[in-house]
């Protein structure tokens, strides 16, 4: 049988990564928030507009020079943008990620569970 690939990028795929769209909404708000168009940010970054809208839409995963040339043309650290899309408590009005799942428990919470049954 042949290998079934994963697309992340399709909007409706059930693989799709939350972070994208984080990241997406991020991009937008910063992008609003200078009052830039698509059009002016392809200009200070070198990214095509309609790559741009991809990315705000959380349609594809952007290289990390993507990312990089992005953060430059919006005159921030790529650092800034990463923790934002990161932040599931963050108030963007996006999607919100959901709160990281507990660690499993480890060898000595597993012979203490043990121990108490």
């Amino acid at each position: 049988m042949g290998t079934r690939t994963i697309d992340r990028r399709r909007s409706d795929s059930p693989h799709r990564a939350p972070i994208l769209d984080r990241f997406g909404v991020v991009v937008r708000l910063r992008r609003e928030g200078q009052h830039l168009t698509r059009a002016e940010l392809e200009q200070r970054s070198g990214i095509p507009r309609n790559y741009i809208g991809s990315i705000e839409r959380g349609e594809i995963n952007p290289t990390l020079l993507t990312q990089q040339r992005i953060a430059q043309g919006l005159g921030v650290r790529l650092g800034e943008l990463v923790t934002e899309a990161e932040d599931a408590t963050a108030p963007l009005g996006g999607p919100q990620l959901p709160p990281p799942a507990p660690a499993p428990p480890g060898p000595a919470a597993a012979a203490t569970a043990a121990e108490t049954a």
